[in-house]
């Protein structure tokens, strides 16, 4: 995080109090990040039988990047097929053009 306009910003996870330097425009950030945070701690209690702080931090931290990889896999797959689609639009358009000029003649 940034350190310019630097404040603390306390944040509560895993039932312990944290204070983090970041700037003031992170702030609201790093409050929705914790809160997030907390919210798949929840989930990795909730769904198992994982015991210990440490263990609980990691699964959640391993279940955030593989949901962050699946995303990012998604969106080039995303991006891959608009591709794909303009290609399609733009033979179609030019098989439209040539259409209009035959029926022209």
């Amino acid at each position: 995080m940034s350190q310019n306009n630097s404040n603390n910003c306390n944040v509560r996870i895993l039932d312990k109090e944290y204070s983090i330097n970041c700037s003031d425009n992170e702030k609201e950030m790093l409050l929705k990040s914790a809160h997030v945070l907390n919210e798949k701690i929840k989930e990795t209690r909730s769904g198992g039988n994982i015991a210990g702080g440490e263990r609980i931090m990691v699964m959640t931290a391993l279940n955030i990047v593989y949901e962050l990889l699946q995303s990012q896999t998604q969106q080039v797959h995303d991006t891959e097929t608009e591709k794909r689609l303009k290609k399609i639009n733009t033979k179609m358009a030019k098989m439209l053009t040539i259409h209009q000029q035959i029926e022209l003649t």
